[in-house]
């Protein structure tokens, strides 16, 4: 059941708009007018567009559609995978000139081909039409050595969701939307809220938690727990150097809550189904994830009775902020024609219906996003404007994703070894092994600081 709107909530969206992905100014901007198209050419041939994002398949197909009734003579091809497959492509299509004129795709899987020079820069053309559609935080996270490659779209944020039946039937008041949980309340929570059957079997997960998946998923998802926790995956060591530092105490504190709510507190389960579809079944009562869940749970649970809280708060609070763009490769066919198909992407229309029919936070600034919000109250969570609740963000390394994947791989196993929840130097080992794992990786190209 949504909630009812009220004049509350109303105005709260209404100021919301103001610092809509953090954009700290005065009152949101009129919409830009729809961009212009590229200097004056008489627009032909094929284009194709590559996503990793399945879900937004709907937006991509309007947006194509109504594109070639502008253009008839452009035919658009619009080609969506899963996105460990979507990026596997790309890694092996790009490097060889054989990929899609277009894709879209995110910051530490698709810097490599930045440092490798592989990418064109955005044309000052496409910058002088975009001034004001994106906040300088969402620019300044695509512009390298001065030089901007990308046009914004849309972003990722992790927020909890929870089941409101469940807190209601453990007696628990229900979260605040705008406020971090305490740590030790969030864990208390979810012990009162997991259910066993006779034999102690968890059949129903207080808190559910990433596990397992390909690539650096599990690693992210960790890392979101633990950035609370005082764990920083990165740190800046000088001038373009960085270092790993996954073994702080942050983030030892945080396997180890893993392992407690599998093996000690056993609050989850693996033998249980995770992420939104588990959540959806009601097989967990909260579990961390993105603005995309908002969508799936209105086309697959519409009647689930459920709220969205931030990321809860133990040393510090805050999310990571992950931006997806739009890339141009080199070996588009048309550059102009690519851009223009970038800009025509993100038109307010466009950007309404990333939010309202899919879910994910569109990146402009300056589109009036009101009627969406008020109502649908589950982004709240996610549009928390508050300097004490940080938006953290990837390093600009064409490695982080390699190094992301490694320590996924570990977690994942240490995830299995019910031996290491009573083992405090185990559990360092694991973290020691994969911050020396990451430190050779960057030293190996050559950005390992000191």
């Amino acid at each position: 059941m949504r909630n009812k709107r009220s004049p509350l909530f109303a105005i709260m969206s209404l100021l919301m708009l103001a610092s809509f992905l953090i954009s700290c100014g005065g009152p949101a901007a009129p919409a830009a007018q729809p961009a212009a198209q590229a200097p004056a050419k008489e627009f032909s041939g094929e284009l194709n567009f590559w996503s990793g994002y399945p879900e937004m398949k709907p937006v991509y197909d309007k947006v194509a559609a109504d594109f070639m009734a502008k253009y008839p003579k452009v035919k658009v091809n619009v080609l969506t995978s899963a996105l460990r497959d979507h990026e596997q492509k790309l890694a092996s299509s790009v490097p060889t000139d054989t990929g899609p004129d277009v894709f879209e795709g995110n910051l530490y899987s698709n810097y490599k081909f930045v440092a490798a020079k592989l990418m064109p820069a955005l044309p000052k053309w496409v910058a002088d039409q975009t001034t004001g559609y994106w906040d300088d935080w969402v620019t300044g996270y695509f512009t390298f050595g001065g030089v901007r490659y990308v046009v914004p779209f849309f972003e990722g944020r992790a927020a909890v969701f929870y089941n409101k039946d469940c807190f209601k039937e453990a007696g628990l008041p229900e979260p605040a939307p705008d406020k971090p949980m305490e740590w030790n309340a969030f864990i208390d929570a979810a012990k009162k809220m997991t259910k066993y059957d006779a034999s102690g079997k968890v059949t129903r997960a207080g808190y559910s938690m990433r596990l397992s998946g390909q690539g650096s998923g599990v690693g992210e998802k960790f890392w979101y727990m633990a950035f609370p926790r005082g764990m920083d995956a990165w740190q800046p060591a000088g001038e373009d150097k960085y270092k790993i530092t996954l073994n702080s105490e942050g983030g030892q504190k945080t396997l180890q809550t893993y392992l407690d709510m599998l093996y000690t507190w056993k609050t989850d389960s693996i033998d249980l189904q995770h992420d939104a579809q588990g959540f959806e079944l009601g097989q967990s009562c909260m579990f961390q994830r993105e603005t995309w869940v908002i969508g799936d749970i209105a086309n697959k649970a519409p009647n689930l009775n459920y709220g969205t809280m931030p990321m809860p708060k133990d040393v510090r609070a805050g999310t990571l902020r992950n931006p997806m763009g739009l890339w141009v490769t080199r070996s588009a066919k048309d550059q102009d024609l690519a851009w223009t198909f970038a800009l025509f992407m993100v038109q307010p229309e466009y950007q309404k219906m990333v939010l309202d029919q899919v879910g994910w936070l569109p990146s402009r600034k300056d589109v009036d996003f009101s009627e969406i919000l008020a109502k649908k109250p589950a982004f709240k969570a996610f549009l928390i404007n508050d300097p004490a609740y940080v938006y953290w963000k990837y390093p600009p390394l064409a490695v982080f994703d390699e190094i992301q994947t490694k320590y996924s791989e570990r977690l994942v196993n240490a995830f299995l070894d019910a031996s290491l929840a009573k083992n405090p130097e185990g559990i360092k080992k694991v973290l020691d092994d994969a911050t020396a794992e990451g430190n050779a990786i960057l030293k190996r190209d050559g950005k390992l600081g000191q």
